[in-house]
């Protein structure tokens, strides 16, 4: 169990975000393996998600989600953008 209160196995990769904590100090056992910047869509853009991670918090691969619209989120472990954000 982690300072959040997940139970977390050995190997598991997850994101991080203001929501969860202002600042986080890793503990002995874990290691950080990247920062991961937000990605904006203006009201004009979408881009689509491969390999999203589902509500139960695990991935979903091959399935594919689409963003569009005005909204910034953060691409979780294994999620990955198809081509990039795009224009309409």
């Amino acid at each position: 169990v982690d300072v959040f209160g997940k139970e977390r196995k050995a190997g598991e990769e997850w994101l991080v975000t203001i929501k969860d904590a202002e600042t986080h100090i890793p503990d002995v056992y874990e290691k950080v393996i990247g920062e991961v910047k937000i990605t904006t869509l203006t009201s004009r853009q979408y881009s689509v998600i491969v390999d999203p991670i589902g509500k139960d918090g695990k991935p979903q691969m091959g399935k594919r989600i689409l963003q569009k619209g005005e909204v910034s989120f953060f691409l979780r472990p294994g999620e990955r953008l198809e081509s990039g954000i795009q224009n309409v």
